[in-house]
């Protein structure tokens, strides 16, 4: 069994929701990518230009809106158990022609010490909410044609999803593995 500092637990403790919020925030950004390479496909031509018609600033206003909102109890109970152990002893014989005589004394000490360490810690996270629309304006991402569209799923796509948590491009088209990001 592996053994853990108190330090590593507390650290742990207090990092894991915050690190849960990163990548949900990443996650989200992958779920923008995919879904702005979904609507791109439904409103190009062969030639990859918005059909007439189709107002793209409407179309972006109906992407999914973002709330990070939540409250996360995270505890640990550690037990700790010591256990120290001595024995000892003494045996002697006394022989005198056909007289003997011996004996043995024995000890044993045990000790036991457990110590309990209880930690616990309320995170509560929260944004405002976030539209994708917003998201691009504040990054200087202008979306103005099919062409801005493609740009804002490369910058979307830039900052990949922690290890196991997917992102990439899902595109086989766009030159993605069509994977679901994970190749």
């Amino acid at each position: 069994m592996p053994t853990l500092s108190v330090a590593t637990v507390l650290r742990e403790l207090y990092s894991a929701p915050l690190e849960a919020a990163v990548a949900a925030e990443s996650e989200y950004r992958r779920i923008w990518a995919t879904w702005l390479r979904e609507q791109l496909a439904l409103v190009t031509d062969a030639a990859g230009d918005l059909r007439p018609g189709v107002d793209l600033a409407a179309l972006l206003q109906t992407a999914p809106v973002v709330r990070v909102d939540g409250r996360v109890d995270v505890a640990i109970t550690m037990r700790i158990a010591a256990v120290r152990e001595s024995q000892g002893g003494v045996s002697g014989g006394l022989q005198l022609g056909p007289i003997h005589a011996s004996g043995s004394f024995g000890f044993m000490n045990r000790t036991t010490e457990e110590s309990v360490l209880q930690a616990s810690t309320v995170v509560v996270i929260s944004n405002t909410d976030q539209s994708l629309v917003d998201y691009l304006a504040k990054h200087n991402v202008p979306v103005p044609d099919a062409d801005g569209v493609k740009n804002a799923i490369a910058f979307l796509d830039k900052a990949q999803a922690p290890a196991g948590g997917g992102g990439g491009n899902d595109n086989p088209a766009d030159g993605g593995n069509g994977g679901g990001g994970n190749a």
